[in-house]
């Protein structure tokens, strides 16, 4: 009889030690990230005039150069990363968290400065892999100049400058189709215009009042 005990002690006793190596393999309260990132290079467009409205693309930077950020939903945790970094063995104390995907930053504006953005919350599952999938759009106002060709009759020369919500100005020459990657916000313009008869003119046109991100504004005068 005490046989028989001491054997079903040492079952109990094996399968205790097992499930206690399991828990310290598997039970550790950490889990992995197997995130995707991309971005949506399509932008609306606007005229100043009209409410037409259609698809063109914008600068389209590669996706490996964009940037990761991760923060635990308490704060107490934040990390980032390029794409090309993001760790994809590493593995991350279970909770909530939030990860973010940007290009460039909103405050750098120019003609060639997009700020891309997206972000996502998920949580992290003890022993499981989270897939969140991350999308980047265009967080700019895009602006750039056109001309009819009775303006450029009546005009022997003429320039621009384009002033933003940033409270930055840009120089616009007369042959400059680029877009200019702007604030959402007001946008205002000073024309600089020389007459065939020679006068020259100072003339600030009406401004776009409330330019969107994601949106091209194609200025025809």
């Amino acid at each position: 009889m005490k046989l028989k005990h001491f054997g079903l002690l040492a079952v109990l006793g094996l399968l205790s030690w097992s499930c206690a190596d399991d828990k310290g393999k598997f039970n550790n309260g950490m889990g992995e990230i197997k995130a995707s990132f991309k971005s949506v290079y399509s932008v609306a467009s606007a005229m100043s005039t009209e409410a037409e409205s259609g698809e063109m693309e914008a600068m389209a930077p590669e996706m490996k150069d964009f940037s990761v950020q991760l923060r635990s939903g308490d704060g107490a945790y934040s990390e980032s990363w390029t794409v090309a970094e993001f760790p994809t063995d590493k593995k991350f104390p279970a909770g909530p968290y939030e990860m973010e995907l940007y290009y460039g930053s909103i405050d750098e504006e120019g003609f060639d400065k997009p700020y891309y953005y997206g972000s996502g919350k998920f949580t992290v599952e003890d022993a499981e892999t989270v897939n969140p999938e991350i999308v980047a759009t265009l967080g700019n106002s895009m602006v750039s100049l056109a001309y009819t060709d009775a303006f450029k009759q009546y005009f022997t020369s003429y320039s621009a400058k384009v002033s933003t919500a940033g409270g930055k100005t840009f120089d616009f020459a007369a042959d400059d189709t680029r877009a200019v990657y702007v604030k959402p916000g007001k946008v205002t313009f000073q024309l600089k215009l020389v007459k065939r008869n020679g006068v020259e003119l100072n003339i600030e046109p009406d401004g776009i009042e409330e330019a969107k991100p994601r949106t091209h504004y194609r200025v025809t005068f």
